[in-house]
């Protein structure tokens, strides 16, 4: 019976916790549930974006491998058997697996992904939300995730050349059947991107240092 009663109150806290346990990745948006008619709600997309800018590797060592590494502006450094995918990238015998590559990759498109639902996201606030001062804030928000994807893209065509543009959420199919655009496609995205919000955001901000101005946008142009 004693067995019976832990067992009991054991269950009872796991459930008890599993709000608390499912936590939500970061730098991702709910998929249900949210309230497109809250205007303190307007920033949590844009801030989901601003976030994928800030997960680790796609900016720190593997960046600096396809970038640096890969131009004899930086050395790898270590011993011969240290570091294979930097070797890889350094030597010029890249395999498909390589985590350097792969990583970028990532780390570029889960950033223009996380900039895509931020902007569609301002398009269903646009939606249900009438105030005057809240509108222009959805269009500024927009404009700052148009920085966001065009910086991405900026990266993606710079290592990558020709890649295929994604504007939009997509499914898994859409995107397995996505085809790489011509460099001068993806330039011309990127200056829409930067025009749109030079034309949007704030040129500065009192309160909020850090976000992106309409002079990100011009400096990147």
């Amino acid at each position: 019976m004693k067995k019976i009663l832990i067992l009991t109150a054991v269950l009872a806290l796991l459930c008890s916790c599993s709000d608390f346990l499912n936590i939500r990745t970061e730098a991702t948006m709910p998929t249900y549930g949210f309230d497109y008619t809250k205007t303190e709600n307007i920033i949590m997309p844009l801030s989901a974006a601003y976030a994928s800018m800030r997960l680790g590797e796609g900016e720190a060592f593997h960046y600096i491998s396809v970038m640096e590494i890969v131009s004899d502006d930086a050395d790898k450094g270590s011993s011969a058997d240290d570091g294979a995918p930097a070797k890889q990238v350094d030597e010029f015998t890249l395999d498909p697996a390589n985590d350097c590559v792969n990583t970028v990759w990532t780390y570029f498109y889960n950033m223009s992904s996380a900039a895509n639902y931020a902007i569609e996201s301002m398009d269903k606030f646009k939606e249900s939300i009438t105030a005057e001062d809240a509108l222009k804030q959805v269009d500024e928000c927009r404009g700052e995730a148009r920085i966001i994807r065009a910086w991405a893209y900026f990266n993606l065509l710079r290592i990558f050349g020709s890649v295929p543009i994604i504007d939009k959420s997509m499914t898994s199919e859409e995107l397995a059947a996505a085809k790489p655009s011509s460099e001068d496609q993806i330039f011309t995205f990127i200056y829409n991107d930067l025009d749109a919000a030079i034309g949007s955001v704030e040129s500065s901000w009192d309160e909020y240092p850090g976000r992106y101005t309409s002079w990100t946008a011009r400096a990147l142009k």
